[in-house]
């Protein structure tokens, strides 16, 4: 998110642009009313975004590695043990429960979580996202050793094709998280840098290709509307590959329009988010904490209860009745930490935001003999296929695809937002007796409940569901479409809840099927 046009000139509506998204980020996480439409493309038009605009150094993947490190590693590094201290502080004087809702495990652990892509580490769920862009630029520095003087479809093949193995290995659960969503988003990356290269963008200029686009646009978002497609790339939740590259193109298109139109016809409200926009990577590191600041606000206003400041995100009956409050709130807070940090120069040198020390940077790993320097490159793409292989393993993987080709299955009575009603149905096919991973995230509106399996009519194993994330596993045989019924003690109907029209009967969310061979 931290990025410039490569001439070192910004573009009004490039900054308008994020900003806009910057904000939909904010809000999607205090689950307001508008997140069927924000989830829909907002973070995939990000990585469109930072392809489009992004610095690159071609071919120079030490140089990439120094100076992208120190503007987008440093600031994680710094701010997540300043978090860690903080929550270490707070667990010693015994008021960590008020402010932290997940058990403390330990620096160990949180450092680890943080690795290998988890996003529910407490103030700092959004950074996952600088991981996977630095990864992004740093894969792409490297095949651009490998591969040099390409055009830009042997790009897209290639970013296709790594693509492909990305999303094989989602499927397959092979790999960090981290390193799977560089895999995929880099091709969302790399269609950012061709929509630049090829000018697409001057194409919604025309006003009846504009109004064209626009009509698309709005059946688009209709469509996935009323079919339930949502995206969260965190987690790796969308439809298909296929769908959603359309729904963040179609989201990322109407942006691009409503941005140009803000930037020709507004002037004081553009300024609002030409600013937000040149601030993003602050909110991006801050905006959690900056919930806690809102919870704190709505609390002494007898809003919230304190129970509920603990919480990452708000609950669905605050978020939608305060989303406005809580996230504006935290934007203001993130800005004013933002405009401090960036007042002093030892505080800009400490987040990685001091130019001076960037240009510095890349002048000190300037190597004159060009042998030494053919020679750090061939280590250093040795040591990526090497990593690469490691990651994904091809043994375990073509294990993985062999028993996946030896079972099937389906969950019947689910909604297309992963959530279940009262009852479901799982049918599965398998050649072989096998475990059933079923992870499922019960929801605040339900505290606790209970779940019964049945096989056949019987009721086989029952599990109690506590708030939050939930694995449970169930032994199953060896069977040509068996079904599955598990049936569920408490449901809740969202209208009751926040008046958003919504009767469903509802659970629990179905976060991933897995089935793994019995050993």
């Amino acid at each position: 998110m931290r990025i410039q046009e490569t001439t070192g000139k910004r573009i009004e509506w490039i900054d308008i642009f994020k900003g806009l998204l910057m904000i939909m980020v904010v809000v999607g996480h205090t689950t307001g009313r508008f997140n069927m439409f924000i989830y829909q493309f907002h973070v995939g038009a990000f990585f469109l975004i930072s392809g489009m605009v992004a610095k690159n150094i071609e071919g120079d993947p030490l140089k990439c590695l120094v100076k992208k490190g120190y503007g987008l590693l440093l600031p994680i590094v710094v701010v997540f043990a300043t978090f860690l201290f903080i929550m270490r502080l707070f667990f010693k004087i015994g008021v960590y429960h008020i402010f932290f809702q997940q058990e403390y495990y330990g620096i160990p652990f949180f450092c680890r979580q943080l690795v290998h892509g988890n996003i529910y580490i407490e103030w700092l769920g959004a950074a996952w996202f600088i991981i996977v862009l630095f990864g992004i630029m740093l894969l792409w520095e490297t095949i651009g050793v490998v591969f040099k003087d390409k055009n830009v479809y042997i790009n897209l093949c290639i970013s296709f094709f790594i693509a492909c193995i990305g999303i094989f290995m989602q499927m397959s659960e092979k790999g960090s998280m981290s390193f799977r969503l560089v895999l995929i988003t880099q091709f969302i990356y790399m269609c950012g840098k061709i929509i630049k290269e090829k000018n697409i963008t001057e194409y919604l200029d025309n006003g009846k290709i504009c109004l064209l686009v626009l009509i698309i646009n709005i059946a688009l978002f209709i469509f996935f509307r009323k079919n339930n497609y949502i995206m969260d790339i965190a987690t790796g939740t969308w439809p298909n590959p296929l769908i959603a590259w359309v729904m963040i193109l179609n989201g990322a298109s109407f942006l691009c329009i409503f941005c140009k139109m803000l930037e020709r016809y507004t002037k004081y409200l553009k300024s609002v988010f030409i600013y937000i926009g040149k601030n993003t990577f602050g909110i991006l590191l801050f905006h959690f904490m900056g919930f806690k600041v809102a919870y704190l606000v709505l609390y002494m206003l007898n809003v919230m209860p304190k129970e509920d400041i603990a919480l990452l995100c708000p609950k669905a009956e605050v978020g939608n009745l305060y989303w406005w409050l809580i996230a504006g709130i935290s934007i203001g807070v993130c800005l004013l930490i933002w405009q401090i940090i960036k007042n002093f120069k030892i505080t800009r040198i400490i987040m990685g935001q001091d130019k001076s020390v960037e240009v510095l940077l890349g002048q000190k790993i300037k190597i004159s003999d060009c042998n030494i320097r053919k020679l750090l490159y061939y280590i250093w793409v040795i040591v990526t296929i090497i990593y690469f292989v490691y990651q994904i393993n091809p043994r375990d993987m073509y294990s993985a695809y062999i028993f996946e080709k030896n079972k099937q299955y389906n969950v019947e009575e689910i909604y297309g937002d992963k959530f279940l009603g009262e009852t479901a149905t799982i049918e599965y096919t398998s050649k072989q007796d096998a475990i059933m991973n079923i992870e499922l995230f019960q929801t605040d509106e339900i505290k606790e409940n209970i779940l019964k399996v049945y096989i056949e009519g019987k009721c086989i194993n029952q599990y109690n569901l506590s708030c939050g994330s939930n694995m449970i596993q169930i032994e199953v045989p060896a069977a040509e479409k068996q079904k599955i019924d598990i049936v569920f003690d408490k449901y809740f109907i969202p209208d009751e809840v926040s008046g958003s029209g919504d009767e469903r009967k509802l659970t629990c969310q179905l976060i991933d099927i897995q089935l793994e061979r019995k050993r």
